[in-house]
């Protein structure tokens, strides 16, 4: 994963950990106020954190990736990590309504949620967020832990090369003909 790329994923962990903030900030503020935003904010929080998972193990964004859908999203998740099914058991797909339906005004929407509905997004949305934290987290593990095995793969043969260039007494065409000699 290049430079980019981490910058990328950073950019869609912060976007979804500001959504949380936004959730909780105006849940705290006025439980009965904010109910759709409160809602459409987790929504939103969640899909980031599956989306950020998604790039950092090689997503691309493109129109595929402009989904809402959180039983998507999660299911692409467990054809990388198979844990990710966990997150049926949180009821986490069951926030996907949140996504567009409050997006526009309509008689029933604000109304028919209860502040114990959004108490229960806004946990949903932390126990996932902790989930996926814990897996970037082990896959930047896992990332770390195979660059520094390719780089003790590869710094041996680049020290060889560098002491041989280094070295005024080796000139190149005695270095070729040492290789062929063996």
């Amino acid at each position: 994963m290049n430079v980019n790329e981490n910058k990328t994923v950073a950019a869609w962990i912060t976007d979804a950990e500001e959504y949380f903030k936004g959730a909780n900030a105006l849940f705290n503020l006025n439980p009965d106020g904010f109910k759709h935003l409160v809602c459409f904010s987790a929504q939103q929080s969640v899909e980031k954190y599956l989306k950020s998972y998604l790039l950092l193990n090689g997503a691309e964004i493109d129109d595929k990736f402009k989904i809402h859908d959180i039983g998507i999203l999660i299911d692409k998740c467990k054809e990388i990590d198979t844990s990710f099914d966990n997150l049926y058991k949180l009821n986490a797909d069951t926030i996907t309504k949140y996504a567009v339906r409050l997006r526009y005004p309509s008689a029933s929407t604000s109304n028919a949620i209860s502040i114990e509905e959004e108490k229960t997004v806004i946990s949903i949305t932390e126990k996932v967020k902790s989930f996926v934290v814990e897996k970037i987290l082990e896959k930047q593990k896992e990332l770390k832990e195979q660059k520094d095995h390719d780089k003790n793969i590869i710094e041996p043969v680049m020290s060889e090369k560098e002491s041989i260039k280094n070295n005024p007494d080796i000139k190149p065409t005695e270095t070729i003909k040492r290789k062929f000699r063996r």
